[in-house]
């Protein structure tokens, strides 16, 4: 498998043509990794490295199943990417070195785990959207149950 490393100085690493534009922009951040190593193996199983300065710990390795983590962390962050990885999206050997990894990096990678301005604003719109719908509905019609289910917006009662 072809391997493919990008130092923290490198602007954007090479991805396969069919890779979406928040893929792209992901990759693009993750080249300012300044702490630690991480290889990430792509949905085609081509490899990537990104290596900060010291190239040292913490090491932590990523296996992207679809490209739609990407996305999901650009629109939601950190809530996005969890979501991806409980519906396999993405997989990693060492959940606690990625996780070490991404701390280590905070301000290089803030963007990509708490979303981007962009992302952020549309999440808060839908959700916001989505709120008054819900609250219009029940003003509407009767609630015939009380039980509780769980969106990404909060809690809101059927």
């Amino acid at each position: 498998m072809p391997t493919t490393t990008a130092a923290a100085s490198s602007s954007h690493p090479t991805l396969p043509p069919a890779a979406p534009a928040a893929a792209r922009a992901v990759f693009g951040l993750l080249t300012r990794l300044k702490v630690g190593t991480l290889d990430v193996q792509l949905p085609d199983g081509a490899q990537r490295r990104f290596a900060g300065s010291d190239g040292a710990e913490p090491r932590a390795a990523i296996r992207l199943n679809d490209w739609r983590v990407c996305g999901a962390a650009l629109k939601s962050g950190d809530i996005g990417f969890a979501e991806a990885f409980i519906d396999g999206g993405w997989t990693s050997p060492d959940l606690t070195a990625l996780l070490k990894l991404f701390i280590a990096n905070r301000e290089a990678v803030e963007a990509v785990v708490y979303g981007s301005w962009w992302g952020s604003l549309l999440h808060r719109m839908r959700c916001s959207t989505a709120t008054r719908a819900r609250a219009a509905a029940r003003t509407s019609t009767p609630t015939t149950t009380s039980a509780t289910r769980s969106t990404a917006c909060g809690s809101t009662r059927r």
